[in-house]
């Protein structure tokens, strides 16, 4: 694991059918480092007004960036470098690669993992990945994502991962 200054800032925003992270400086704004890649996306005409996103926020964990963007593009690159270490795009494994107004929920970390709802409009997945390889741990197959981000809780002395999918709330055992 590489290390990192902490003054720094995360953007992950979109133009022209790619998607862009820069990690900065917070000090004096400057690009540290810099990646794009196409990411095509077609806009459900209701949701014009909220832009073409991406509408996830990043998430830093043990020296890594993970990105959820609007087209349900998941990647992993080193912190430190900006190298990309994986990446899954739903595209051929479910009918839509994001819902119906775009990928909008968070992924999150759980020790060596990272979590992500991916798949579109009746049809995705709620993963796990382990954070280094981007190895498949655990799948939740069913509905398609919802617009929350999942939260980590304990309840009735089980530690629970918790997020809405489109029809359901779910709370996975882990």
């Amino acid at each position: 694991m590489g290390t990192y200054n902490t003054a720094t800032g995360v953007v992950l925003w979109y133009d022209k059918d790619n998607e862009r992270g820069e990690l900065l400086s917070l000090k004096d704004g400057e690009i540290i480092w810099q990646k794009t890649y196409a990411a095509p996306y077609e806009m459900n005409s209701a949701a014009y007004a909220h832009g073409k996103g991406p509408k996830s926020t990043p998430l830093i964990h043990r020296g890594r960036l993970y990105t959820l963007g609007i087209s349900g593009i998941f990647s992993c690159f080193d912190l430190q470098s900006g190298s990309l270490q994986w990446r899954f795009d739903s595209k051929g494994e479910f009918d839509q690669t994001s819902p119906l107004y775009g990928t909008a929920m968070s992924p999150i970390a759980d020790g060596s993992l990272v979590v992500a709802h991916l798949g579109g409009e009746d049809d995705g997945a709620l993963r796990a990945f382990d954070g280094e390889t981007g190895r498949v741990i655990w799948n939740w197959r069913g509905d398609g994502p919802g617009y929350a981000s999942p939260v980590l809780v304990e309840l009735e002395d089980v530690r629970q991962l918790v997020t809405q999918s489109q029809d359901n709330i779910l709370g996975i055992a882990l």
